[in-house]
């Protein structure tokens, strides 16, 4: 299905990069999902706990980052953006600040979507 969008719209490889992630997104969430679901007991975690609900957000933040990521890559800067942003002169404490403040705020979000 997503090769066919990019063959679709346009044959770049950024547009099969943007299926092939979004592929491994799927099956890495359908294989997590199996594995916490079959692990959850032997944590001794029960469905809505909280150390579970946390989980559960830490697993969907990281989600919406990856897809974030593979849209970026497929849709806006491609390949060569990454190459050129690894390239220029950033300062890498300022790019793990806001990379945390944007994992927090994303977390928030899941969190409170999961409770509501």
């Amino acid at each position: 299905c997503f090769g066919f969008v990019a063959l679709w719209h346009d044959s770049s490889f950024e547009l099969f990069a943007w299926g092939g992630l979004n592929v491994l997104l799927v099956v890495g969430e359908k294989l997590l999902h199996k594995i916490y679901t079959q692990k959850r007991e032997f944590l001794h975690l029960y469905e809505g706990d909280f150390f579970d609900r946390v989980i559960c957000s830490l697993m969907g933040t990281l989600g919406l980052l990856i897809l974030s990521g593979s849209i970026m890559i497929g849709y806006s800067v491609g390949f060569d953006g990454f190459n050129l942003m690894k390239s220029t002169k950033i300062n890498r404490n300022e790019v793990l600040f806001a990379l945390s403040g944007l994992f927090l705020v994303v977390f928030s979000k899941v969190e409170i979507s999961s409770i509501l």
